[in-house]
């Protein structure tokens, strides 16, 4: 009975891990033209229900590692241009859902921004840089990252524009 255990374990195992390994890769598409500065319209302009908005957006993220002292940007592809804001910032997909309250003048609204593919560099530092675009870039331009590459990122947020 427990060498019965055993094989079911391991098939199960092996059924899982072939499972996440299968390749889910697909050809890259590139926009024809992207303008960040144009709101998309939503899918409706009236009625109840949600309004999804997609479009595509230039932007980065940074993240700092307390335990390990790593700081992390990932979408800056040009620091220069990034700091003199001139772009230097991968495009990113973004989706807004903005869902019905109970009040109909409230909605809330989830956002997911996905890429993959986008620039990262790493930094090992002793100290978070000021977590604002001047503090950023003033790191940035003044340390040389341990490693560069590219990342995928997944950024959900369930509750943008709750502090507004």
């Amino acid at each position: 009975m427990n060498y019965f255990k055993y094989l079911f374990t391991l098939f199960v195992f092996i059924s899982i891990t072939f499972c996440g390994c299968y390749d889910k890769s697909s050809d890259a598409i590139t926009p024809a033209s992207v303008n960040p500065n144009v709101m998309p319209s939503p899918a409706k302009t009236s009625g109840p229900g949600a309004w999804i908005f997609r479009f595509e957006n230039t932007g980065y993220a940074f993240f700092y590692d307390v335990n390990t002292g790593l700081f992390v940007t990932i979408g800056v592809n040009d620091i220069p241009d990034f700091c003199s804001d001139n772009g230097g910032l991968d495009i990113f997909e973004v989706r807004n859902l903005v869902l019905p309250n109970s009040d109909p003048e409230l909605r809330r609204v989830l956002q997911i921004v996905k890429g993959s593919d986008k620039s990262c560099s790493i930094w090992k530092t002793d100290s978070p840089p000021v977590p604002t675009k001047d503090g950023i870039c003033n790191f940035i331009s003044t340390n040389t990252p341990i490693a560069t590459g590219t990342a995928a990122l997944v950024y959900t947020d369930n509750n943008l524009n709750a502090d507004e």
